[in-house]
């Protein structure tokens, strides 16, 4: 069963509310981890990213 966390913030950046969220999941031998975000803001600009990796 992998380790996951899950993790929201907010904040105030030139005058915009911002919002994000965010999850991350890494596998229990630490092999493989997974991360993902996604965020908003009032004048309605968003972005997201997910990354996969793998460790030796």
């Amino acid at each position: 069963m992998p380790v996951r966390a899950l993790s929201i913030g907010t904040s105030i950046y030139n005058g915009e509310q911002v919002i994000a969220m965010g999850v991350s999941a890494v596998t229990i031998d630490h092999n493989m981890y997974l991360k993902a975000v996604f965020s908003a803001n009032a004048g309605h600009g968003m972005s997201s990213f997910v990354r996969l990796g793998f460790n030796d």
